[in-house]
């Protein structure tokens, strides 16, 4: 036997595989490092020198990432009830799985040409691996890989883009898909037509605005973890959402004009309150990075058929479990309005269809939004040839203006004093006064200004700012009022914008513009002085500013207070003391 402790080591570099199924098997010499036990569950092991012990080994289990190779032998067994037996290899060999492949096994075995041992897994498309991985990667956002069991993924061409994890390029143009030639047009599942833009075109956004065509079910658990349905009012009868798609198929999905409910904001900051997705393919979207209410994230699914989009909305976590009260989906259909100019799918399907739903075509636009006009091939109804891109657009309001049904052609701007933070705004309802403390002069604007320092504004919907007078103060920006300088500060508006300390020597009442100096027979020994104090009997001061009284000398007195100077004694009398406050004093 291996001189082996489980300290010391073995001067043996030889590893036997290691049983470690507690059932009792036939092995008729455990130590002779052959398995013959049809029962047993087997670990590879691999020598690991002793660091400092140089020629002393340990048997560790073989890393995941690949396995240790083992010779299988059957037959020939007397007196043994098995039918065949593993024995690793000598001297130990590790195989480490090449690029494209993973195994994520610790202590894996394999015996050449028995299915019944361990092998490495191919990637599946979307991911790749380099080699001795234990799992294979995600490609990254803007790469693909259309192949099983690579060792890396292929950059998307220029104008096209992809989710993580993508089998091919997409790239959405005005709403359509255009597939990368990169992406083998054979599969079943995912059908695209190959065709490029045609030149002169560069890769741009698209819209369309939709409305849900029955509400929301399980609303009061949506509103739970999603910020959209807790600040925003989702139904049937008037809801309009607005999707913007990037030229990567990135959807944004957001209320439109909508002030809010539950005391929060909705349209006023959609893109707190939007979901977003991806075109995963030309007729589904999907998307699960939304953040959403504590640690919740906001899932969604939606699968295009000709009545619209069949969406799919749900709380999702990758912190914790999904709790009871947040565990029910919310389902909803949207679909185009029966105005304006939009396509809903994100690409052609491959049969010259977009996914089954015709765009739509008609003024005027929907409430909230205006046509226009973007880069395409002038075609103003939306046809059926995947080659041709779409013109116009019904497009959200974007912020300080608002769109009336009434007027369709040219946004409304807000109006001064007022600010449109509203996106889609459906008329003047969505331009909102400027609080107190702030205010807005101009016109078509998404938000307003704060009152300057010794400036206030103590109305709502301001159109400028009024300064404080002298005496005032505003001591922070945004204020609704001026505060009178407190007694003993004072604030010419000409030389400061705070209310400064009256020295020594002055003083000054609540709200002044200046300090007053003291007059003779008073004083004021401190800055901040409210008023200033007349001089005691005994004392007396000359001088105007005054920071302190003096004493009367000898020979003289004062019997009254605020005095300018002192009193001499009758002739014939002298006061041998100083600060007498009666002629008494005088002998």
């Amino acid at each position: 036997m291996p001189d082996f402790n489980a300290f010391g080591g073995s001067t043996n570099n030889q590893c036997p595989l290691l049983d470690i199924n507690p059932a009792p098997d036939f092995d008729t010499n455990p130590q002779d490092g052959i398995v013959d036990a049809e029962s047993a569950t087997l670990v590879g092991r691999v020598p690991r020198e002793i660091p400092g012990k140089p020629g002393y080994f340990v048997c560790a289990i073989a890393p995941a990432g690949g396995y240790v190779r083992v010779r299988k032998s059957a037959g020939g067994f007397a007196n043994m009830q098995v039918a065949f037996a593993y024995s690793a290899e000598a001297p130990n060999t590790y195989v480490t799985c090449g690029a494209g492949g993973f195994l994520y096994k610790l202590g894996a075995i394999n015996a050449a040409g028995d299915a019944g041992t361990d092998v490495c897994i191919a990637c599946l498309r979307g991911s790749y691996a380099t080699s001795g991985a234990t799992l294979c990667q995600p490609c990254e956002a803007g790469q693909y890989q259309d192949q099983m069991g690579q060792k890396a993924c292929w950059p998307c061409q220029y104008g096209y883009a992809a989710i993580e994890g993508a089998q091919r390029c997409m790239a959405c143009f005005y709403g359509r898909a255009y597939c990368s030639e990169g992406y083998s047009p054979n599969e079943n599942l995912f059908t695209c037509n190959s065709a490029r833009l045609p030149s002169g075109y560069s890769p741009e956004g698209g819209y369309a605005i939709v409305r849900p065509f029955t509400d929301p079910t399980n609303i009061d658990n949506a509103m739970k973890y999603s910020p959209m349905f807790n600040s925003c009012s989702v139904t049937s009868a008037e809801t309009l959402i607005g999707f913007n798609v990037s030229a990567e198929c990135k959807v944004d999905m957001y209320v439109m004009g909508d002030l809010g409910i539950n005391g929060n904001i909705c349209s006023a900051n959609a893109a707190l309150n939007s979901i977003s997705a991806h075109y995963t393919a030309p007729n589904v979207l999907a998307g699960l990075s939304t953040k959403g209410s504590g640690d919740n994230q906001v899932g969604v699914f939606g699968a295009l058929g000709p009545a619209g989009f069949t969406s799919t909305v749900f709380a999702a976590s990758k912190k914790a479990a999904i709790t009871k009260d947040v565990s029910l989906p919310t389902n909803t259909l949207l679909g185009l309005t029966f105005t304006g100019w939009a396509y809903l799918g994100g690409g052609d399907n491959g049969l010259g269809q977009n996914a089954g739903v015709r765009g739509v075509a008609a003024d005027p636009c929907p409430p909230g939004s205006l046509k226009q006009m973007l880069n395409g091939d002038g075609v103003t109804n939306p046809g059926e040839d995947p080659n041709l891109l779409l013109s116009e657009y019904c497009v959200p309001c974007g912020p300080g203006v608002y769109c009336d049904e009434s007027v369709n052609v040219t946004p409304q701007n807000c109006p001064a004093g007022t600010y449109g933070a509203v996106i889609g705004a459906k008329s003047s309802a969505g331009c909102m006064e400027c609080p107190i403390g702030t205010y807005q002069e101009m016109d078509g604007q998404f938000d307003c200004q704060v009152c300057p320092v010794n400036t206030f504004a103590s109305a709502p919907g301001s159109t400028s700012c009024l300064s404080c007078g002298d005496g005032y103060e505003v001591s922070t920006t945004g204020s609704n009022i001026c505060n009178a300088c407190p007694a003993g500060k004072f604030r010419d508006s000409a030389l400061s914008e705070t209310c400064q300390e009256c020295p020594a020597g002055t003083s000054s009442g609540e709200a002044a513009s200046q300090c007053n100096v003291c007059l003779p027979g008073s004083y004021s020994a401190t800055p901040k002085s409210f008023v200033c104090t007349e001089c005691p009997r005994g004392s007396y001061q000359s001088k105007y500013g005054a920071k302190q009284c003096l004493q009367c000398s000898k020979g003289t007195y004062q019997d009254t207070r605020a005095a300018a100077k002192c009193k001499v004694c009758p002739v014939g009398s002298y006061n041998p003391t100083e600060g007498a406050v009666s002629s008494t004093a005088c002998l």
